[in-house]
């Protein structure tokens, strides 16, 4: 019997020292685990905070996109509306101030812009809007 007691410390010793031993390693991964999760966690907030300043910053770009393709319908519209007036004015007969100077008392069928010697003696602008180029 008195054999039978130093084998069960020795025994009860033993099983102490792995549970100990588990209990700091299970510790240990426990400390870890939460260091990543924070660690992870640093990152998709981070990520987030990212995230939401570009979509703000694409936000702006777009309203402002927006409210310039606006602008430019607005002063599109506008052109198309001047020039309807102008077409009308000139199908009626009415003229636009200034086209004889600016044709230089040339005849219905010659070329604007061009006298007798065929020079240039005009703008590059021509009567119904298109550019004429000059050579």
């Amino acid at each position: 019997m008195s054999g039978e007691m130093p084998q069960k410390r020795k025994a009860v010793r033993e099983l102490e020292d792995s549970e100990e031993l588990i209990s700091r390693e299970r510790r240990k991964l426990i400390r870890e685990f939460n260091e990543a999760e924070e660690a992870i966690s640093i990152e998709k907030r981070e990520a987030l905070r990212i995230l939401e300043e570009t979509e703000a910053e694409i936000n702006i770009k777009k309203r402002k996109a927006l409210r310039e393709l606006e602008d430019l319908r607005e002063n599109y519209d506008s052109l198309l509306r001047e020039n309807d007036n102008l077409k009308n004015k000139l199908r009626r007969g009415g003229g636009i101030s200034g086209i004889s100077s600016r044709l230089g008392g040339s005849k219905r069928g010659s070329i604007p812009g061009e006298d007798s010697q065929g020079l240039n003696n005009t703008t590059d602008e021509s009567v119904d809007g298109d550019d004429i180029s000059n050579p």
